[in-house]
């Protein structure tokens, strides 16, 4: 990670030293009119809640979470503070690791992922980590004076001003609220040189907290800070804040890149890799890690990193992978644990990729199924090297060298941006009530569905009045459970292409705006991903057609081992549904289906059988010490 870039975003974090750039300061108010210095800087302990409230409060904990579109990097943010004047930060950043940068009342430390100690930071002064620094402002900076009025972002402002060793420091202060809007650092000429912007103040025990920070650094690397928590007076350990001591390092573990990431055809300006589908519809490449074994990865366009690979398949390889942290999944319905290893080599069929960092998924599955056949995925990162065509019907995925690329076909060209390292695409959809609606959606072919909107998507356009829909069984996610009924609409534009009553999740527990485009859709076309040209090619093949189908059992089911033996255990049956009105419980094991083993079925297996309208199938069950029979007759549920 830029280490500068960290280091502006701790220092920012800090209320004294957070400061953007604006228009030119308008004087045009008369003395008359314009506050004082003080009254401003009173208003703003007011508006934060008043002296009583912010005196009452001497620890601070925030959490959230942070993404970088310059570092294309996100992750986990937690900040603590502590009267007087103690402060800490933690950063887990995906792809680069544990930053932490502290200040124990005497000493500024910080220490970067990978380090073996932390080390001094000399520019990080005492003021910076003052807890209560709106009632000590003038205290901490004598030498503060009123600039003036300035219109920022539509807010009428107060702008504060303090020197600070030739790079003055700035306050923006609201008219109106008089919360703090914008801090910045400009130099001796009056160009900024670091900022950031508050935003969605929120009460917390009576004292107002912004919930959204935006910063930009000195080399223009951003920081898009959204906290979930901010809790006060909780106890913190002073030891919390100390410089931590030297490690020792273990040289075996380190995995420290020997040289420049690079990747590379080999075989000229293009190569096409065939894939296999295993039972649950995952496309499979063999791709070899450091010389392995061909070991068995698909695609994700949803993943923002370059490369993920299994903790059973990392340990098997010898490869230690450090700096772990949460990541969530699922639109944070549950979550994960990761971490990196900095430098492997990956070859697939006419293609390198060296010294590149990658993830490790360490909290692999845990069912014991050993259903999964999957050891890996190349993520966006790896993509965006080339032109990405995928022919779901010949089950080959081609890469192009982007300078020697032409397409001579006839498909439809799609506009696509870039958007927090995630390819985005608009759409126009129309309810079956006749409501148009127009979004940006994630592309994600690692999304088995059709469309997905997020649960703020779903409020905002009144989804849930527009269709007749039903609730769907529970999908178990690791650490969580996704929630969502099932709808249809009339229709869905893609470019040029019309898709006609195609099924919809409407999530009921996921964060974030839009949604997500799956590859139930993406899989009706052959497609190019022409990311340097920000478009996607689509070529309708022999599936294009074909009718969107749901579950139609009204139950969900997981694997897991019973007694050394692969069976599925139902964790939900909906109300009404054909697994209601057959008699299944939640709980109940499959054991057979059809008179066959369900060591014989997968998850991804079943789920396509349970979608065909009019089936039936004898189900043999156990519940408790007793073996059932039901019959299990499908039928269509929207």
């Amino acid at each position: 990670m830029n280490q500068a870039g960290l280091l502006i975003l701790t220092l920012s974090l800090s209320l004294a030293s957070i400061l953007v750039r604006g228009a030119p300061i308008s004087q045009s108010k008369s003395a008359a009119e314009a506050p004082t210095l003080e009254q401003i800087l009173d208003k703003y302990v007011q508006a934060l809640g008043g002296r009583a409230a912010l005196e009452r409060v001497n620890t601070r904990a925030s959490k959230g979470t942070f993404t970088s579109i310059n570092l294309k990097t996100k992750g986990p943010v937690e900040i603590y503070a502590k009267a007087p004047n103690k402060w800490l930060m933690v950063l887990l950043a995906q792809g680069y690791g544990n930053y932490r940068r502290g200040f124990n009342g005497m000493v500024a430390w910080e220490k970067y992922p990978g380090g073996d100690s932390a080390g001094n930071l000399s520019s990080f002064s005492k003021r910076d980590a003052e807890f209560y620094l709106p009632l000590k402002f003038r205290e901490t900076y004598p030498n503060v004076t009123l600039k003036g009025s300035e219109i920022l972002n539509e807010h009428e402002t107060f702008v504060l001003e303090a020197p600070a060793a030739g790079n003055p420091k700035r306050w923006y202060f609201d008219n109106k609220s008089g919360l703090l809007l914008r801090a910045e650092t400009r130099n001796s000429s009056g160009k900024t040189l670091d900022s950031v912007d508050y935003d969605n103040y929120s009460l917390v025990d009576g004292i107002q907290e912004p919930f959204s920070i935006r910063l930009v650094d000195r080399d223009g690397t951003d920081f898009n800070i959204k906290l979930s928590e901010v809790k006060h007076n909780i106890l913190i350990e002073d030891v919390s804040f100390e410089k931590p001591k030297k490690q020792s390092r273990d040289t075996a573990s380190a995995n420290s890149p020997r040289s420049k990431p690079e990747v590379r055809l080999t075989s000229g300006d293009s190569t096409k890799i065939p894939y296999l589908m295993d039972d649950n519809g995952n496309a499979l490449l063999k791709v070899r890690v450091n010389n392995s074994p061909p070991l068995n990865f698909t695609i994700d366009t949803g993943s923002d990193v370059f490369a993920i690979i299994t903790n059973r398949q990392a340990k098997s390889l010898g490869l230690t992978p450090r700096d772990s942290y949460k990541v969530g999944v699922a639109g944070n319905v549950g979550e994960i644990e990761a971490a990196t290893i900095s430098s492997v080599n990956l070859t697939l069929p006419g293609v390198e990729a060296l010294n590149q960092r990658i993830e490790v998924i360490l909290s692999d599955d845990t069912t014991g199924s050993d259903e999964s056949k999957i050891d890996g995925v190349l993520g966006l990162e790896f993509l965006k090297n080339f032109i990405v065509e995928i022919d779901y019907e010949a089950q080959t995925l081609s890469l192009f060298a982007p300078e020697k690329y032409h397409y001579k076909g006839t498909g439809g060209v799609v506009p696509i941006k870039i958007k927090d390292g995630t390819p985005m695409v608009h759409l126009k959809m129309t309810t079956t009530g006749g409501k148009n609606i127009e979004d940006n959606f994630e592309i994600d072919n690692g999304m088995s569905g059709t469309l997905a909107f997020r649960t703020s998507a779903v409020k905002k356009n009144g989804l849930m009045e527009e269709m007749q829909t039903i609730q769907a069984p529970l999908d178990i996610e690791p650490g969580g459970e996704y929630r969502r009924r099932i709808g249809r609409l009339k229709s869905l534009q893609l470019g040029r292409f019309v898709i006609e009553n195609p099924t919809v999740s409407l999530s009921e527990n996921v964060e974030g705006e839009g949604g997500m485009i799956g590859e139930e859709i993406l899989r009706r076309f052959k497609v190019i991903f022409d990311f340097s040209h920000r478009r996607m090619i689509l070529e309708p093949n022999l599936h294009f057609k074909e009718p969107y189908e749901e579950d139609m059992s009204g139950m969900s089911l997981t694997p897991e081992k019973v007694n050394g033996t692969k069976r599925f255990r139902i964790r939900q049956v909906v109300a009404n549904t054909p697994a209601s009105e057959a008699g299944l419980q939640a709980d109940d094991l499959i054991i057979a289906i059809d008179g066959q083993p369900a060591a014989d079925f997968t998850e991804g297996h079943i789920e396509r059988m349970f979608t065909q309208d009019g089936r039936e199938f004898a189900l043999t069950i156990k519940r408790g010490e007793k073996l059932l029979q039901a019959r299990l007759k499908l039928h269509r549920l929207i």
